[in-house]
């Protein structure tokens, strides 16, 4: 778990500076990052914000307009 805290972090940073996040095998953290996955944004005196999660603790995170993420998944398999 506390890799899982360490890595939402920073991808909580990444959304409030408009850095570049690339989510590489980290399907860990994709019910912590639901709704911006989703994009389930809430505007509040313009500025864009999407919540968090981690467990039943939720905490809304501002947005910055250049913020973008991307994600892969691959799956290995033995033959």
């Amino acid at each position: 778990m506390p890799q899982v805290c360490r890595n939402i972090n920073q991808i909580k940073i990444c959304m409030e500076t408009g850095n570049t996040v690339l989510l590489l095998n980290l399907e860990n953290l994709y019910e912590s990052l639901y709704d911006a996955l989703n994009q389930y944004y809430v505007y509040f005196g313009g500025v864009r914000y999407v919540d968090l999660g981690l467990g039943t603790h939720r905490v809304k995170c501002p947005v910055h307009q250049d913020f973008r993420y991307y994600f892969a998944s691959f799956l290995f398999t033995n033959h």
